[in-house]
């Protein structure tokens, strides 16, 4: 094999693998935020994620920061249920706004892109 095509294969190679590599961390980084959002739609992951940016001093700090993210994190969640309902019965108006206008092949993708399809969104 020539100086070249050595020279070549080297730089491919390491082009391939840092590839690789940014894909896979870019993977895990996406996998860890997808997760530590998921937590945070509980009452006890929202405070975690609050107490994590706050870093309280010491365990007296975090006593007195408790209560007031308790309540923060009750009425984030009331205010999630409110969203969910007000945006399913918007999801449920538009679909039977446009339900006449459609072919059923039509109302079926739109049914599965507003998640009243358990098969989920079509592609």
């Amino acid at each position: 094999m020539s100086p070249s095509a050595k020279s070549l294969f080297i730089i491919a190679a390491t082009l391939i693998v840092g590839g690789l590599v940014g894909a896979f961390t870019t993977a895990a980084v996406n996998n860890h935020r997808m997760e530590q959002l998921g937590a945070m739609r509980y009452q006890e992951g929202f405070i975690h994620a609050a107490e994590a940016v706050i870093v309280p001093t010491d365990e007296a700090q975090r006593e007195r920061l408790r209560p007031v993210l308790q309540h923060a994190a009750a009425r984030r969640a009331a205010l999630w249920h409110t969203y969910r309902t007000e945006r399913r019965v918007l999801l449920d108006s538009m679909r039977e706004e446009l339900a006449p206008l459609l072919t059923e092949e039509q109302r079926q993708r739109l049914r599965r892109w507003c998640g009243g399809d358990p098969k989920g969104p079509s592609k």
